[in-house]
Formats: C-alpha cells, sequence, structure tokens
C-alpha cells in the first residue's frame, strides 16, 4: 500500500504575515509538522508543496521531506482552493508514473496534533479500506448558544432556558488531518462525503492557527508544555 503525505504551505496568509515560518518556541510554525513526520508510520513519501522558497529552503533540514516542485503561483493565491493544490500533487506523481493509493493532508497550521493519532487514523483506515476519513474535536462553543442577524434583529436557533446538560453533542472539524483514497479524491474533489469517518481526536487539536490570537495561545502552550501533555486523549473512530 503505497501512500503519499501531503504539507500544504502557501507564502501568502491574510491573517498572520508569513503565517508558516511564524515563531512558536524558537521554532517556524511549519516545523511541528515536519517534526511529526518522522514518527509517522506506514507511508511512503512526504511530499512539501509551497511557492515559498523560504520553506523549501527549511525543510531540507529534515530528509524524509520531499519537495520536488514550486507551487505554480495560480495555485497559491488568498482565493485558491486547497483541492487544486492537492489535485496538482497527485497529478505531478502520475505523470511520473507514481501512483499512490491513498494521501493524507498535513496542514501546518494543526502544531498539537500528534504522532499517535495520525497512526491510528491511518491504520484504521487501511484496515477497513475506508475512502476518506478526517480528524475532529469536541466544539469548544457549543452551537446552540450562537445567533445571526436578520436586519438587526437577533435569531436564535434555540431557547436560552435549556440547561446545557441537554445539549447534543456536537464536534468539530479540525482540519488537523485528512485521509483519502486517491481514486476517490480523483473523481470527487472533496475531501469528506457521507461516507467519510471522522476521529476524534484531543481538544488540543482544535487550536487551528490562522489569526494572531490563535498564534498567542499556541505559544503559550507550548511555553507551558508540562500543563498541555496532560489533555490528550486516546484517538478513537466515532462512525
Amino acid at each position: 500500500m503505497k501512500i503519499l503525505v501531503i504539507i500544504p504551505a502557501r507564502k501568502g496568509s491574510k491573517g498572520i504575515r508569513k503565517k508558516n515560518l511564524a515563531k512558536i518556541n524558537g521554532k517556524p510554525l511549519i516545523h511541528f509538522t515536519f517534526d511529526l513526520c518522522k514518527k509517522i508510520k506506514n507511508v511512503s513519501k512526504f511530499c512539501l508543496t509551497t511557492d515559498s522558497k523560504d520553506i523549501i529552503n527549511y525543510s531540507k533540514k529534515f530528509k524524509l521531506i520531499s519537495s520536488p516542485f514550486t507551487r505554480p503561483n495560480n495555485l497559491s493565491k488568498d482565493n485558491s482552493k486547497l483541492s487544486e493544490a492537492i489535485l496538482h500533487t497527485l497529478e505531478f506523481y502520475k505523470n511520473k508514473k507514481v501512483n499512490y493509493e491513498y494521501f493524507v493532508l498535513l496542514q501546518p497550521t494543526s502544531p498539537f496534533r500528534s504522532a499517535e493519532e495520525v497512526n491510528y487514523l491511518i491504520k484504521d483506515m487501511i484496515s477497513n479500506k475506508f475512502e476518506s476519513g478526517f480528524g475532529v474535536a469536541r466544539s469548544w462553543l457549543h452551537p446552540s448558544e450562537h445567533f445571526h442577524l436578520n436586519k438587526k434583529k437577533i435569531i436564535l436557533d434555540r431557547k436560552f432556558d435549556n440547561n446545557r446538560q441537554k445539549f447534543k453533542t456536537f464536534y468539530f472539524i479540525s482540519g488537523a488531518i485528512y485521509m483519502c483514497s486517491t481514486k476517490s479524491f480523483m473523481k470527487s474533489k472533496k475531501f469528506i462525503n457521507r461516507k467519510s469517518k471522522a476521529y476524534l481526536f484531543s481538544d488540543l487539536s482544535m487550536i487551528d492557527i490562522d489569526e494572531p490570537f490563535h498564534l498567542e495561545v499556541a505559544k503559550s502552550l507550548f511555553k507551558n508544555n508540562k500543563n498541555f501533555n496532560k489533555f490528550k486523549t486516546k484517538c478513537r473512530r466515532l462512525n
């Protein structure tokens, strides 16, 4: 079984300038994904797709990370779809007569996922021949406490006299990991469908660094890593 890990890392970012190289605990954000790759099992190749020379140069510190091309500008804009960058990567290898049955997507913005969680998902996906799977976490902010505005009028999705204990359990698609059958993804161009399997990761995986506030939260957690280790939990499949 040939599995390709794809690490997407654009140069630009709206929320944080050069986000993937932003320092956390003295190391660039993307370091934590590269370092994680050293602990991932049953993978054939780790491929970085980026338009940044600085990120490519940094990746050279990790022998297992391959950077065989520079991502085209038209796939590196703020409005570019991630699925298009993934297709570009898969087609690159296909043109070289190298085919992968599955690919795993690891975005650098999720520095708190663990190798144990990732390895569990990969092993379970392969063992059961599932088409796609993705990481989730328990939602910190319950949807029942959200509201929206309609012409400045507050629209509630529930009655505020309900006890929180009566709320249904909701999960958040954290973006920590996606794994897809290459064949099914090439056909649908989607990471998730109704048959996809959801894997519960620890609450830490909810931290997806997109804004300066998220970056500061990550810095604080890494600074006090003796404390955040207790929040790690055993990964399991939900459906």
